[in-house]
């Protein structure tokens, strides 16, 4: 899990392909992910023990790494109780 003491960060890297951009967002709930992909470009987030995802759509994905291409992204990490 992200460090909880900020209530949100944001950051960006400029590619050769384009800016990458990332930041979340936390709530009682959880945390709101936002990323950005270049056109051509590729990500990979690596989804923690102790969270589920819910991917874009929705959908919860098949592997605890969601993959992304080109585009933006938002993907929410809802906290589930320990045990």
């Amino acid at each position: 899990m992200p460090d909880e003491r900020p209530g949100s960060v944001f950051g960006e890297y400029r590619s050769a392909f384009g800016i990458y951009a990332c930041g979340y967002e936390q709530s009682e709930c959880g945390i709101k992910f936002e990323i950005t992909v270049p056109y051509l470009g590729e990500a990979e987030s690596f989804v923690p023990t102790g969270c589920s995802a819910l991917g874009e759509n929705g959908k919860r994905p098949d592997d605890r790494t969601l993959r992304f291409n080109g585009g933006k992204h938002t993907i929410n990490r809802i906290k589930t109780p320990r045990g």
